[in-house]
């Protein structure tokens, strides 16, 4: 996935879900933000600087919704990070390093 497709997915994914949220979406939700990932990292054996170029089309929306959000709003999205995190990390034999989600999250 290019970075500009994954900003797109992300975008999308991330709005939608703090406009939408509704019990139990958080968890379909982090799977949806993990899985193009896991997937370029794991099965696609892609490059570092492609997983890299999405792991920033990933975060931009959510670090702009964390500064954009207050009250329940800010809730949906801690609960969306705890359930990204629980996905826990990616590793492959050929990787320089691990990748993790979201380390920063209590």
């Amino acid at each position: 996935m290019d970075y500009e497709t994954a900003s797109r997915h992300y975008e999308a994914l991330v709005n939608g879900y703090l406009r939408d949220s509704a019990p139990g979406s958080a968890a379909r939700t982090a799977s949806l933000f993990t899985e193009p990932v896991r997937r370029a990292f794991v099965a696609e054996h892609a490059a570092e600087s492609t997983i890299e170029g999405m792991l920033w089309a990933a975060w931009r929306p959510v670090v702009r919704a964390a500064g954009a959000s207050g009250g329940v709003r800010h809730r949906d999205l801690v609960d969306l990070l705890v359930e990204i995190k629980g996905h826990g990390t990616l590793t492959r034999r050929d990787a320089v390093r691990d990748l993790g989600w979201a380390r920063g999250v209590r």
